[in-house]
């Protein structure tokens, strides 16, 4: 009968630890866990590595060096994204380590697993208990380097155990507006209204802060998806399907401006609502 899969990793660390039949060499750039692209992050440092055991943990490394992409001969590579902090964290999980994954690289590891898709590490670092790290963690999903959903499942979980942190708040108003509409999606709110009125402070911040003029404050199109628009009257999304923002400015307190992906939202909304 089967005896299942072995638990024992030695043969895998000491292969890397040792730097013994390596194949490839992973160039990392720069020592900070800032969570910036790996691209231009100073002195470089190289890791031996074994393409088999990259493929066989990543299916984006499998097609990368397995297929027929020109990573495939090279015995050398320099990851797009990821600081070296996280990539080597990253590298030792995937040899078996059982190193403590730091709060503070939490968010980019996790970032680098759905990247690359590296689905046992992402399910692991998602089941992960957040309580006594969720102020540090929201940090981190204030300045990530992408914003895909998996983020998502961390900030619903984290955001509203740390809206009462003034310096998470100061955080908020600097970052990028990906970032800020991961945030405010999952603030603790009495209506949509609420949130809309939080984003448009953000907006006009930014744009003070640019020394717009406030008509040319455009509100960012991925900060739509941060609302709860079908909570809104009907009317007044009906009017914005339109592109009659009269009644929606009012409300928000900031002059939007028509595009597409606002009627878009519009419309989405209103079949929400009649659901």
């Amino acid at each position: 009968r089967s005896l299942g899969r072995t638990p024992d990793f030695r043969g895998l660390r000491t292969l890397l630890d040792d730097g013994l039949l390596t194949d490839i060499k992973l160039v990392l750039r720069g020592s900070g866990g800032d969570g910036a692209p790996a691209e231009g992050r100073g002195a470089e440092e190289k890791i031996p590595a074994h393409k088999a055991v990259l493929a066989g943990v990543s299916d984006v490394l499998r097609a990368q060096f397995a297929g027929s992409f020109g990573d495939a001969s090279t015995s050398v590579w320099s990851p797009e994204v990821g600081s070296a902090l996280a990539w080597r964290w990253t590298l030792r999980w995937i040899y078996g380590h059982e190193d403590t994954l730091p709060a503070s690289l939490l968010v980019e590891v996790l970032l680098l697993a759905d990247h690359f898709q590296i689905e046992s590490l992402s399910a692991g670092i998602l089941a992960w208990p957040m309580e006594d790290i969720a102020e540090e963690v929201v940090f981190h999903i204030l300045s990530a380097w992408a914003c895909p959903e998996v983020l998502g499942g961390l900030a619903r979980r984290c955001v509203p155990l740390v809206v009462h942190s003034a310096e998470l708040w100061l955080a908020m108003w600097d970052s990028a507006p990906q970032n800020v509409a991961l945030f405010a999606r999952f603030v603790p709110v009495l209506c949509e209204m609420d949130r809309l009125r939080l984003l448009c402070g953000y907006v006009e911040r930014r744009g003070s802060q640019a020394k717009e003029s406030p008509n040319a404050v455009v509100f960012p199109n991925c900060l739509l998806s941060a609302v709860g628009w079908e909570a809104f009257p009907v009317d007044i999304l009906e009017a914005a399907s339109r592109d009659d923002l009269v009644l929606l400015a009012e409300l928000a307190g900031l002059q939007l401006r028509s595009s597409q992906a606002l009627r878009d939202t519009m419309f989405r909304a209103i079949a929400r609502r009649c659901q």
